[in-house]
């Protein structure tokens, strides 16, 4: 055992910790790659950006107006001074509205005209000497400069913005006429390269964070951090790298924002890329637990080898006694127990294809049986029928006869319907009402039918003359020595689960001891029809429902005695 365990697990082993050292390397480098190409992207469209304001920062430089009004020295009063202010505020809106980035325009003249795009405070300068006095405190030198970031509170809302500053000097004699601020919202750039979810910032060639995706770490500098003197050292516009710090392992990319000394950075917390690589190294070590289970598993396997295909036939045999006949035994090999096996199987599919022989046999009986059942309540109201129309003859009422004949025409009409044993409910009613007819002609009794039931029940299927042996039963047994009018109501409605009709037939006739109702609810659960002294006709009707639809259907009764008798009746919906 132990040497086959051995066998099996070093060379899993082996190949595990190969796999786990490859898959870590590849996934790294792959992140690696994927990073650079994403960061290279970001920082194509952040110079874009920027090449967007510098050239709005020449047009706004050459432009006439503004070099002629800030070239002029004196005579400007109130007037036009507001002047200025409007023509260049027209011409600031179109700029903003079509340059997303650019969140301020500030024109500062040294002769006092002076125009701020947004509702906007700050300390840093209001004015041509505060501007002036700004870049001379943060030695900001040179004609066109970027610089930041700072906070200015604009609309109420204070924000890091990166400024572009150019200083308007006349184009002819190059004095300097004023000065030329646009700034970027911080985190218009932010938008850009921050949505991954990691550490992400812009940084210049000094190590000032410009952005950030943390505000806190805005203005920061991170010139004394090893890794940043090695993205300055590198020739690549691009690239990654690993980073150890004292606590954790990066993966640090980076990406020179051309046109500028500048860089985006990422940081990759290196061992949440290698969360997949952990997952192999789990399933490795559960790969080795398992051929070791395997190999100690086998050894027992293999001693009772011969053994096994036998107590698995005995197994299934077992389940065969228990009325189990859909198992079936596996081959395995070609030994005596699993040829055995082979036509054990062969003897399931005899039984199971006998049975299947014996239920059609067991069909085609019931049908036969609801058929009998079915013809054994016309003859004996058709009896009643000629009896009452005998009477009639030798009593010479021709017009009473016309009448008979034409609701038993309709009564037989709906009773034979084609040969369907399912009608419309709508249909069996009709035929209940052509009988009620019959009955009241022949009688004279006076029986009225009521019924309760919407269009759409009404044409769902039912099992034909369903209604009328109730009917008929409410009639003899329940109107019998009865003087008042006879009322008969039926209500067909959708149970509350949704799947069957409930039906309920109720009669104000003299009713039943509920002694007697019991029997005969538990003689509706009995397949016996000897008992004469029973209600064969509802009997009958509760027998072929049983008989077509299953024993969770059927009838039941519920009675007062000198009040109503009801048959409630379940049968499932069937759509025709």
């Amino acid at each position: 055992i132990i040497t086959y365990a051995v066998i099996s697990i070093v060379p899993v082993l082996i190949v595990g910790i190969l796999s786990f050292s490859i898959s870590n390397k590849k996934i790294v480098d792959m992140k690696s790659e994927m990073v650079e190409k994403e960061f290279a992207n970001y920082a194509e469209k952040i110079s874009s950006i920027f090449k967007d304001v510098e050239d709005v920062s020449t047009s706004l430089f050459a432009n006439e107006y503004i070099q002629d009004t800030l070239a002029e020295d004196h005579g400007f009063d109130a007037a036009k001074k507001s002047e200025f202010y409007n023509k260049i505020s027209n011409l600031s809106i179109g700029i903003l509205n079509t340059k997303k980035a650019i969140s301020l325009i500030n024109i500062f003249g040294k002769n006092g005209v002076q125009y701020r795009s947004q509702a906007y405070t700050t300390d840093l300068f209001f004015d041509y000497e505060t501007c002036r006095k700004y870049l001379d405190d943060n030695d900001i030198k040179g004609i066109s400069i970027w610089y930041g970031s700072e906070f200015i509170n604009i609309f109420n809302s204070r924000r890091y913005n990166i400024m572009h500053i150019k200083v308007i000097r006349n184009i002819k004699s190059l004095d300097e006429l004023g000065i030329l601020i646009l700034s970027i919202d911080e985190t218009y750039l932010r938008s850009i390269y921050g949505s991954s979810g990691q550490t992400s910032f812009i940084v210049d060639d000094h190590g000032k964070i410009l952005s950030h995706v943390k505000d806190n770490e805005i203005n920061n500098n991170i010139s004394t951090e090893g890794y940043f003197g090695k993205i300055v050292k590198s020739k690549n516009t691009e690239g990654s790298f690993l980073y150890q710090t004292k606590t954790n392992r990066f993966l640090i990319s980076y990406s020179r924002i051309k046109g500028f000394n500048w860089y985006l950075v990422n940081f990759i917390d290196y061992w949440s890329i290698l969360k997949e690589s952990s997952k192999i190294r789990n399933y490795t070590l559960l790969i080795i637990t398992l051929c070791l289970l395997i190999s100690i598993s086998l050894a027992f396997i293999i001693t009772r080898n011969l053994t096994k295909s036998l107590h698995r036939l005995k197994r299934l045999m077992n389940k065969v006694e228990e009325g189990d006949l859909d198992i079936r035994f596996i081959k395995i090999n070609n030994d005596e127990i699993n040829i055995l096996g082979e036509n054990f199987n062969k003897m399931l599919e005899n039984i199971k294809d006998y049975i299947k022989e014996i239920k059609y046999q067991e069909r085609l009986k019931k049908n036969s049986e609801l058929k009998l059942l079915q013809a054994q309540i016309n003859p004996h109201m058709l009896y009643n029928t000629l009896d009452s129309m005998q009477c009639n003859i030798e009593a010479g009422d021709i017009e009473r006869i016309g009448e008979i004949t034409g609701a038993l025409s309709t009564f037989f009409k709906i009773s034979l319907s084609k040969g369907d044993m399912i009608i419309p409910v709508w249909q069996e009613l009709e035929h209940v009402k052509s009988y009620i007819e019959i009955q009241r002609i022949c009688s004279g009794r006076n029986i009225t039918l009521k019924t309760e039931l919407s269009e759409q029940v009404m044409k769902y299927g039912i099992i034909k003359l369903t209604f009328q042996p109730i009917v008929e039963n409410s009639i003899i047994h329940g109107f019998k020595n009865y003087q008042d009018n006879g009322i008969i109501s039926v209500k067909v409605q959708d149970s509350p689960e949704g799947s069957s009709l409930n039906i309920i037939i109720e009669d104000n006739g003299m009713g039943m001891l509920q002694e007697e109702v019991e029997k005969i609810n538990m003689y509706f659960k009995t397949d016996l029809i000897e008992d004469m002294n029973k209600p064969f006709g509802v009997k009958n009707v509760n027998d072929r429902i049983r008989h077509f639809f299953g024993e969770e259907y059927g009838l039941g009764i519920e009675s007062e005695f000198g009040s109503y008798t009801r048959v409630n009746i379940k049968i499932p919906k069937i759509t025709i």
